[in-house]
């Protein structure tokens, strides 16, 4: 308070920094943040005094106070940005600390030496050791991930499983009496660190598994992925979001749910909904379906090609709404608006030959239901009738 009393910012930028680092003392955690933040605040004001004009600045005050700010002068402008970059780095490690701090206090389970949790409550323990030896023993995945985005570390694999396990933990071990989601399910879970959890047919076992067919982990799964999707999308490491993996594995649980409720079909696109609620833009969406409907083009299974034909067009027919109603997603925020976003895919992106040659495989199709594969070649008819009218 004293140095910044006299406008010795950077001296008090020091001193809170100094503090916040020390291993040597056993300070509490949000007092290290707390120190950190104030370090980080005396350094920009330190930089803004820097950039004002330094004859005005020596002509206040007596000697030693000009002497003083003379002094602080010294530091340049660019230290000082380099300092609060270094500060930045260090509170959001620190904050995921505080995270995985919390995490432990509020577990009954979590078993971790004393001497471990003594580190995390007092010491600002590394990201090498944060990721090593806390978030991945105690499986905390998505703190996991928001390690590897806040380092910009892109490891495709480990993203990979981090994702299938986030995904996985919100439904097994389950029961269920679906032998297409005992298939998808078996699948889903290999690369994940849930590998050894139970997928049981349901039948009279007494067992008290949550039951996939009744949909409970829905919502939560939702809210799960949005949550942690918002923490780390947009945020310069859209690599920690990978959208393929993501929505192939969505679109999966969606059709496996809707062969045990038929009757929904054709009308559940929670998984659509929920990857625009993270903030990822219709036009790179509208990409990951298509990349991920070329694939299963290549499967002679029927089923999974309409599947995949009706999350496109779903997900165009939310697009195309979006342009009249503002729908109230993140994806505006990207750097173009929906209406811009689909006047590009239209002009550049050929999405009316896409949308043509969706129809043309529709017509193509010969098992599932007829009125199944009418409804959705008449959606695309329609789409393309309003694009071509309106774009």
């Amino acid at each position: 308070r004293y140095y910044s009393f006299h406008d010795r910012h950077f001296s008090a930028g020091e001193i809170m920094l100094k503090k916040a680092v020390d291993p040597n003392e056993n300070v509490p955690l949000a007092q290290r943040i707390d120190c950190l933040t104030r370090a980080a605040y005396s350094y920009q004001s330190a930089m803004e005094r820097n950039l004002s004009s330094a004859n005005m600045m020596s002509m206040i005050g007596g000697y030693n106070q000009r002497n003083d700010r003379l002094q602080e002068q010294q530091v340049s402008v660019e230290t000082l940005k380099a300092n609060i970059k270094g500060i930045e780095e260090k509170l959001d490690i620190a904050r995921i600390q505080q995270r995985v701090l919390t995490t432990v206090d509020q577990s009954q389970n979590v078993e971790l030496e004393s001497d471990k949790v003594d580190a995390l409550r007092f010491q600002l323990v590394s990201v090498s050791d944060l990721y090593n030896e806390y978030s991945c023993p105690l499986n905390l995945f998505d703190v996991c991930l928001l390690i590897l985005q806040t380092c910009h570390h892109n490891n495709s694999d480990n993203i990979e499983t981090l994702w299938k396990s986030v995904i996985c933990e919100e439904i097994l071990p389950c029961q269920t009496t679906s032998v297409v989601a005992i298939s998808f399910l078996t699948e889903l879970k290999q690369g994940s660190t849930l590998e050894g959890e139970t997928i049981m047919q349901s039948g009279d076992y007494g067992n008290n598994l949550q039951s996939f067919d009744e949909g409970e982990w829905i919502p939560r799964l939702r809210s799960r992925v949005e949550a942690l999707g918002k923490e780390l999308y947009g945020k310069g490491a859209d690599y920690t979001v990978p959208l393929d993996l993501i929505v192939q594995a969505l679109e999966g649980l969606r059709q496996a749910y809707s062969e045990i409720h038929k009757e929904n079909k054709l009308s559940q696109s929670w998984p659509i909904e929920t990857m625009l609620n993270v903030g990822v833009p219709f036009d790179a969406l509208y990409q990951s379906y298509d990349s991920l409907y070329v694939e299963a083009d290549k499967s002679t299974d029927a089923a999974l090609r309409l599947h995949w034909l009706t999350g496109i067009h779903e997900l165009l027919k939310m697009w195309f709404n979006a342009v009249f109603t503002n729908y109230d997603s993140s994806a505006s925020s990207q750097g173009s608006n929906a209406s811009s976003q689909l006047a590009q895919a239209v002009k550049n992106g050929g999405l009316l030959e896409r949308i043509q040659a969706y129809i043309v495989t529709l017509e193509s199709l010969v098992d599932g239901s007829s009125a199944d594969i009418d409804e959705v070649k008449t959606g695309f008819t329609e789409l393309e009738e309003a694009i071509r009218k309106d774009f």
